[in-house]
Parts: structure tokens; sequence; C-alpha cells
């Protein structure tokens, strides 16, 4: 396995991780139960994505859903850098600015591994 696809496999699983976790990993949601549901199914694309890389020939079609996925990520990115998104932690009560680098740079990633794949 590639380290592209090693990487996406990882972010795949912190998705299901943070669905399981007992609290919010977000602190602009009320509802735990729509995080939850949001969680598992970014991690469930993300899965299907590597999955369907690793059993498939390259196909024309697969060059929008890498894209796809890219964009999402790029603006998941920006809503994190910009503050629309709001990571929890729990070392802190106010919003951790170090969090919010660290999951803008993660996003990132995933839309450059995306993009890599394309």
């Amino acid at each position: 396995m590639e380290f592209i696809q090693a990487f996406l496999l990882a972010s795949s699983v912190a998705y299901y991780c943070c669905a399981l976790l007992p609290k919010p990993v977000m602190k602009n949601i009320e509802d735990r139960k729509i995080e939850r549901i949001a969680m598992i199914l970014f991690g469930t694309i993300i899965l299907c994505f590597v999955v369907l890389y690793r059993l498939a020939t390259f196909a024309w079609w697969t060059v929008f859903l890498w894209w796809g996925l890219g964009v999402f990520y790029v603006l998941a990115a920006m809503m994190s850098y910009l503050g629309y998104s709001k990571w929890n932690v729990l070392w802190q009560e106010e919003l951790s600015d170090a969090a919010q680098m660290a999951m803008w740079l993660w996003d990132l990633t995933i839309a450059l591994c995306a993009f890599m794949m394309l």
C-alpha cells in the first residue's frame, strides 16, 4: 500500500473513532447523533474510495469521484481555517487555535491525496 492510500485509510478509521468517542468532537454541532452520522458517512466515503482504487482498474469516471472528494476536502479545510468548523478539545474550554490548524492541515492533506489519485 502506498502512503497516499494508507493516509486516506487512516483518516477513514479516525472518522469511525470520532463516531465512537463519548464526547463531541465539534463544538458547533448541538446534536451528537447528527455528528456521529456525519463522521460515519465521511469515514465510509473515504474507505469506499480507497477500496475502489485498490479493486478497480482506472476508469474515466473515477477522475470525477477523486476530483469531487478533493474539492469537498478543500472546502472542509477552509471551513476549519476560517473557524466555521469548531473542533472540540479536552485540554481547554474555549476554542483551540492549535486544533483548528491541525484539522485544517489534516483536511487539506486529504484533499491533496485525493488530487494525487487522479
